[in-house]
């Protein structure tokens, strides 16, 4: 399974544990040196690896408006992306497909601001699933695409688990930078950010 997790939180949290420790003295420093940095190095693995959706997490891209920038045919309209169906055969038609074009894209729209936790994309398996990977995706609130990343896509799995960390916004997109290239998804379900989270991993 591919995966691309956020590290940015984590490594604040050590670098302020660093600066606490720089600041302890004392006879019981080497102790509490080796307390503090233990602490927060497995609070900060654990914030960057639990990004899995909780099992009784609601998939909000299932009731969301999408749309393309282009058609490859008629059987690659930009609601299969959002089906429920992960199958990674195009044939069986379920999954999007654009035209060949410079920067492809796909975007989902939300009724209201969501912080997203976790986006779960699901490449094809038939073929061509080397075409997907460069594929940026963003969360935020502007329809222009230009939205800060959630992630990258960076191999060719069936499936990627890509940590958002709480980013707000109304829209989620799929974007490939350049020229002549095509887009190809065949599912993208989208979690909001659990509470839980940062404590349960799933």
């Amino acid at each position: 399974m591919g995966m691309y997790q956020s590290s940015q939180n984590g490594s604040e949290s050590a670098l302020a544990a660093a600066e606490l420790i720089d600041q302890t003295s004392g006879p019981q420093r080497p102790k509490m040196q080796i307390f503090l940095l233990v602490t927060v190095v497995a609070g900060a693995l654990r914030q960057s690896q639990c990004c899995n959706p909780n099992p009784q997490g609601i998939n909000l891209a299932r009731d969301g408006q999408v749309v393309q920038s282009s058609l490859y045919n008629g059987n690659s309209h930009p609601e299969k992306a959002v089906d429920g169906n992960r199958y990674g055969d195009f044939s069986r038609g379920s999954c999007i497909h654009t035209g060949v074009e410079a920067n492809p894209w796909w975007r989902l729209e939300f009724r209201k601001l969501y912080k997203i936790g976790t986006i779960i994309v699901a490449n094809r398996q038939d073929c061509c699933a080397f075409q997907l990977v460069g594929a940026e995706v963003r969360v935020g609130n502007s329809l222009d695409n230009n939205n800060p990343v959630c992630g990258v896509i960076t191999d060719a799995d069936h499936i990627t688990t890509l940590c958002c960390n709480g980013m707000e916004g109304r829209y989620v997109s799929v974007v490939i930078p350049g020229v002549q290239r095509v887009l190809h998804v065949c599912e993208v379900e989208v979690y909001e950010q659990d509470q839980e989270s940062n404590y349960v991993c799933w």
